[in-house]
């Protein structure tokens, strides 16, 4: 038998493998075909420097972000659009502050596990750059670095967050923009 094709033993817990045999036999094919074709799409992963748990969290974001309402959009379409409506900043302004709420109380409704976690995740696809946060002495910083875009988006970003941290029952007590650079620091309400 060729090394290619000879067989090794595996152990498993009992329940995963039950379900295993559950998808294998729902997909129509075998326990060992299944099973290889995880083995070869996990190793291929981490070959291509790909993390598993990363890809599948990310999918998963999309995939709520999509239920959302949310779209992808050209980014640089995107700054040509916020730049033409400039006289509607103001609007826009309001609506992303607002849809800070709204998303978090969408994921507080959705028991979220780490709703601010998520948040930095979904700023990252919407090219706001590096996230840090941190609590320091019960002040909780966001702070957003290596910003690439333009000034109004930055600015309904910062409302975004705002909104979301308001929306989770933090006061704002302090934001900084400077050059690719914006802190936003928040209490907890009491």
């Amino acid at each position: 038998m060729p090394i290619s094709e000879e067989r090794k033993s595996l152990f498993a817990r009992r329940d995963l493998v039950n379900k295993l045999l559950d998808i294998a036999s729902s997909k129509g094919v075998s326990l060992y075909s299944l099973v290889n074709s995880v083995f070869e799409t996990y190793i291929g992963m981490i070959e291509n420097g790909v993390d598993l748990e990363e890809c599948i969290r990310d999918h998963m974001l999309l995939i709520k972000a999509r239920s959302m309402g949310f779209i992808l959009i050209p980014e640089n379409t995107w700054h040509i659009l916020l730049e033409s409506t400039s006289s509607l900043l103001n609007t826009l302004s309001d609506e992303w502050r607002e849809l800070g709420v709204w998303i978090a109380k969408y994921f507080s409704e959705k028991s979220i596990e780490s709703p601010i976690s998520d948040l930095s995740w979904f700023l990252k696809y919407m090219g706001a750059g590096e996230v840090v946060i941190r609590e320091i002495n019960g002040v909780l910083e966001f702070k957003i670095a290596g910003l690439k875009l333009r000034k109004p988006y930055i600015d309904l970003i910062v409302k975004l967050i705002e909104g979301f941290l308001t929306g989770l029952d933090y006061n704002i007590i302090g934001e900084e923009i400077v050059e690719e650079v914006v802190i936003i620091r928040a209490e907890k309400r009491s």
